[in-house]
């Protein structure tokens, strides 16, 4: 299948070098797979997936996404970058509160400046939400409403996704549902999942699960 995502030494420091967040991280990520970052909070899964999605640049080693070094691309690159390869799931949903969902579905294909077509009330219907496009987010439920971001973020067919914590804020029968859908269709457009969780229940549906502590990768429970 080839690599999509190939880590090699990288590090993550603060304040001149006294703070290190990450350290040393050499892993890859198969195109097509979904891989869970586990770990307690202040582990480093966010801040390495902030690296992943170009949003913050690691001051050692190298990172690759589908042959590109995020190092080497300037910010306006790392920002067309953002916009075309990849999606993002927060936990919090970040939904533009002022559009409706048919518009937070449209947002991407805009800003990549793809023509919706019948896009949009596919998604919707994939998403279980045919009746549910004219609403706010505020109308919506929480499960609900990252349904919407995981529609938001697959819409354009990223070739990776980065989900931080999905299922933070919501109940087990939302998260299993919200995971399912993610995995399913995320396997339907060929995309490659990595997702941040502390939760050894939502890591299990994983193709693979890396475990960070400290910073670190480390092998075993």
């Amino acid at each position: 299948m080839g690599l999509i995502i190939e880590c090699r030494n990288l590090g993550m420091s603060y304040a001149a070098g006294t703070v290190r967040v990450l350290q040393n991280l050499n892993f890859d990520v198969q195109i097509g797979e979904f891989v869970v970052i586990l770990g307690r909070s202040g582990s480093g899964k966010s801040t390495l997936l902030n690296i992943l999605g170009a949003m913050d640049l690691a001051t050692s080693g190298r990172v690759a996404i589908s042959g590109v070094a995020l190092g080497d691309l300037i910010e306006a690159g790392r920002t067309q970058f953002r916009r075309k390869s990849l999606g993002f799931i927060f936990q919090t949903y970040n939904l533009v509160p002022t559009l409706t969902v048919a518009q937070n579905l449209q947002l991407p294909l805009e800003l990549n400046g793809l023509a919706p077509h019948d896009k949009i009330e596919i998604m919707l219907a994939t998403l279980g939400l045919e009746g549910l496009s004219a609403r706010y987010p505020e109308e919506l439920s929480g499960g609900e409403q990252q349904r919407v971001a995981v529609g938001r973020a697959l819409i354009h067919t990223p070739q990776l996704v980065l989900a931080d914590e999905p299922t933070g804020n919501l109940d087990s029968i939302a998260s299993e549902g919200v995971l399912t859908l993610l995995k399913a269709l995320s396997r339907t457009q060929g995309a490659t999942v990595v997702m941040a969780t502390h939760s050894a229940d939502v890591a299990r549906h994983a193709d693979r699960v890396l475990q960070m502590h400290d910073g670190q990768l480390i092998e075993g429970p």
